[in-house]
């Protein structure tokens, strides 16, 4: 092996661990949580790099060996999640959607979200070309809310159980809460749009929701487009805030580049301690996968 080509490699070895370490960075600052999005990447490519110092003799192997152990402590949990199961559900179910600002025929997506028979939905992206879906929701939900927020359109909480009181508007957008009475006692039920990460304004806009959130009475349960995977701080800081949980299975809601880039952006967050399991619902004309799940006390 040359020497031009060893340099490469210990560069890539440099910049691979620092991604890998910065992706649990997003407690001290937002590209953390940028970075978190790719740590599966970041991951494989400390195992090709792991492969190749293998065939450096006398100390490669042992170095190898040390990076794919990192390797695999960072990258494990995330993997694992993929096949987890969250197990039994509850008598409950909500339906989370982004219903794409631009969406063309609204009928689908009504169809689904009537045949889930979920009791409660959480909305985004909902504007003047997609409200039809409100309006054709409301004989089933008759308490709803919706929230305007920038152009792409605002968030929603549709309820079949009856409104306690005026719902809350977060100041500057992306929050829609409603309480309903539901069986079990009052219930806080929250729809959120998060903007992008960094370099784009996310962590500033978690720190305007954070007082809102935290203000909630218990429970509350959460559905949204995160724009962030769970294992973020972004998204664990607002589970925290609202004393909820996210779901121990991972599954895609949003596919880029082709299907290339799988992404986990679109959670239901439910009470700690409570039940809860879920399946994922088709596009459906939108661009992001649906989210039902069933919870309960």
């Amino acid at each position: 092996m040359t020497r031009a080509l060893l340099l490469l490699l210990w560069l890539g070895i440099f910049a691979a661990l620092a991604a890998v370490a910065g992706s649990f960075a997003g407690v001290v600052h937002p590209l953390g949580d940028s970075l978190a999005v790719f740590r599966l990447y970041f991951t494989g490519a400390c195992l090709i790099l792991a492969f190749l110092i293998a065939l450096i003799p006398r100390k490669g192997r042992w170095l190898a060996l040390g990076l794919g152990v990192i390797s695999g402590v960072a990258a494990l949990p995330v993997a694992l999640s993929y096949g987890a199961d969250d197990g039994a559900g509850g008598p409950h179910a909500i339906y989370q959607k982004n219903l794409l600002f631009r969406l063309v025929d609204p009928g689908p997506i009504v169809a689904d979200i009537l045949a889930s028979d979920a009791d409660l939905v959480t909305l985004q992206e909902v504007n003047g070309r997609n409200m039809a879906v409100m309006a054709a929701l409301e004989q089933a939900y008759p308490a709803q809310a919706h929230c305007a927020f920038g152009t792409v359109g605002g968030t929603a909480v549709l309820s079949r159980w009856p409104a306690m009181g005026a719902p809350i508007c977060s100041e500057r957008g992306g929050l829609t809460a409603l309480q309903v009475a539901a069986p079990d006692g009052p219930l806080w039920v929250v729809s959120v749009h998060l903007h992008w990460p960094y370099p784009y304004g996310q962590a500033a806009h978690v720190a305007r929701l954070l007082p809102v959130i935290d203000g909630l009475s218990s429970p509350v349960i959460i559905g949204g487009d995160f724009n962030m995977v769970p294992w973020a701080h972004s998204v664990r800081t607002i589970a925290r805030a609202s004393r909820t949980r996210t779901m121990q299975r991972t599954a895609t809601t949003l596919s880029l580049k082709g299907g290339l880039m799988p992404l986990p952006i679109d959670h239901v967050l439910v009470p700690t301690g409570w039940a809860a399991t879920y399946t994922i619902r088709p596009e459906l004309g939108s661009d992001h996968r649906g989210v039902l799940a069933s919870f309960g006390p």
